[in-house]
This record gives structure tokens, C-alpha cells and sequence, in this order.
């Protein structure tokens, strides 16, 4: 009878991850240059804004181990929309979002710093000379240093054939890729009123593209469940980085950078954090300490 080998323990794991991305030359933000690529600006897309209307130029892969914070996330099904903003007017173009920071494991906490380094270097590579602000990429340094922010772009418009598939009621068969119902624009969730109502204003024009992110098993995570599996996790998250220019007559410019999620593979879930239990004393003395109470 065949012996089952153990598993590996979690450092070793960890080790074994690193590994694998420094083989394939992602780890610490290593760019992986699109092919005839010559140099780090053009594997950047340092494109004027707007974008060349041609889908086939092809984005830098950029990665990172990173833990996702648990303040200023916004990586839900439905981005926390609660009605029309000046962020977003319009529920079809909601991206959700989340901070990444340092995690607190090794060996990745001791890449941190040529991770941040390196995304300042590619952001300064393409920078406009004479511009001087630089939004949407790094966020305000948290308690572990520096952080950045990434972004997913939930909803596409349908295309004419689409549409017309749509109406008629036919079924994409390529669609989502046989993906279970949860994933398609009928089934997908909101949690307020107002993200409801908008995703009802967008189911025949729109479809959904879920959130890339996977849990330890490998498995594409349930959009009920994103906030669970993902903040506060430790991922290995993959990533393009965009970038364009903003100038007004009379108005100091600014370069404007955007982290699109291309993929994140959860490598160690959120911590749990078990309460104290809390007991009340049926009777206090005057004279007692309030860390020495009697019990119940």
C-alpha cells in the first residue's frame, strides 16, 4: 500500500512559492516584457491617453506577494455601492478595489521593500517630465510602509452580436467558460438596495467578469464570499499597470497610473480573531479591583 506523503508545512510552502515566481522571473516586481519588447518603458504601455484604438498590443505582467488590508476595501461584488457618486455615477462602471501592504510572513515581508521600490522606479520610468503629481497607484503608508492599490473592472458592455444573441435569448455556449450560475450578470450579487437597482439597469446590456481571485484549493472564488476568503489574506496577486496624462490649459498636470487585477491565488487566509469571553459579576465590594471582580 503507497504511503501518502505529508504535506508541506507552511513555511516550506511559502518557500516553494517563492521559488516558483523567482524561476519565472515574476517575484519583487519583475517586469515580464511583452514579446519584441525592448525595454521596461514600452513593456509599461507609456501610452498617451487616450489608448490607441488596437487590441493587439499586450500589457506588462507585474507581481507580488502582498496581504490585502482590511482597511479601505472595497473588493465585493458590488464595490460597496450604496447610489451615484463623483467616484462612480454610473453602477456599470464600478471597479472594485483593495489596498495592498506588506504581509506579514516570511520570506515575503523581506521583498517588501524591492517591491514598492520597483513600482516607484516602472511609475517614475514613464512619468511625464515636467509633471510632478502622480494618483492612483501608491496610497497613504500604512503601519508596514508603503501600500498600493489595485482595481478590477467588473462590467464590459455587450457588443452588437451579443446584444442581438441576447434579445433572441440564445446562450453564449463560450460564455464564462462553463462557469457555475453565480457567475453570470442574472445571478450575480449586490448587497444594497441601490447596487441592485443598478445591476437590474445593466443585465441586457452588460456582462460581468468576476473577480480573477482563487482560494487555497485553486478554486475561482464564490462573489458571495470574496470578503471573506480575501481581506486580510496573504495572495500572490498578478497585475498590469496603465498609465496616462492629465493636463489643462492653466492647470498643473499630473500622471495618473492604474494596478489592474489579472489574477490573485490566496496563499494564506485571514486571521481569525477569537473574542474573550466576557463575564458580569452578579455583586462588586466598593473596595475591589475592577481586574479582580467576583465571578458569576
Amino acid at each position: 500500500m503507497p504511503v501518502s506523503q505529508p504535506s508541506p508545512t507552511t513555511s516550506t510552502r511559502f518557500l516553494d512559492i517563492r521559488k516558483r515566481l523567482l524561476d519565472t522571473g515574476l517575484l519583487a516586481i519583475k517586469v515580464t516584457e511583452p514579446k519584441g519588447s525592448e525595454d521596461g518603458k514600452e513593456a509599461l504601455l507609456a501610452l498617451p491617453s487616450p489608448p490607441p484604438d488596437n487590441s493587439s498590443f499586450d500589457f506588462a505582467l507585474i507581481s507580488a506577494v502582498v496581504e490585502i488590508n482590511t482597511n479601505d476595501y472595497w473588493l465585493t461584488a458590488d464595490a460597496n455601492y450604496h447610489g451615484p457618486s463623483d467616484i462612480w455615477p454610473d453602477y456599470a462602471i464600478i471597479k472594485p478595489s483593495c489596498i495592498c501592504q506588506m504581509p506579514d510572513v516570511a520570506p515575503f515581508m523581506a521583498d517588501w521593500g524591492d517591491v514598492t521600490d520597483n513600482l516607484r522606479w516602472l511609475q517614475e520610468d514613464v512619468a511625464t517630465p515636467t509633471f510632478k503629481a502622480k494618483q492612483g497607484l501608491f496610497t497613504t503608508a500604512g503601519a508596514t510602509g508603503p501600500r498600493f492599490k489595485m482595481r478590477h473592472v467588473l462590467f464590459e458592455p455587450l457588443d452588437s452580436d451579443e446584444l442581438v444573441t441576447k434579445e433572441e435569448g440564445k446562450t453564449d455556449q463560450n460564455d464564462s467558460d462553463a462557469l457555475d450560475g453565480i457567475f453570470s450578470i442574472e445571478n450575480w450579487p449586490a448587497f444594497s438596495d441601490a447596487a441592485r437597482g443598478g445591476l437590474d439597469s445593466i443585465k441586457q446590456t452588460h456582462h460581468v467578469i468576476p473577480i480573477p481571485a482563487y482560494d487555497l484549493e485553486g478554486k475561482l472564488i464564490d462573489p458571495r464570499y470574496y470578503r471573506r476568503h480575501l481581506e486580510g489574506a496573504v495572495a500572490e496577486v498578478h497585475f498590469n499597470l496603465s498609465h496616462w496624462s492629465i493636463a489643462w490649459q492653466g492647470v498643473p498636470g499630473k500622471d495618473v497610473y492604474t494596478a489592474d487585477i489579472v489574477l490573485i491565488r490566496v496563499i494564506a487566509p485571514p486571521r481569525t480573531h477569537t473574542p474573550l469571553k466576557r463575564k458580569v459579576s452578579a455583586f462588586i465590594h466598593p473596595d475591589s479591583s475592577p481586574t479582580k471582580c467576583p465571578r458569576v
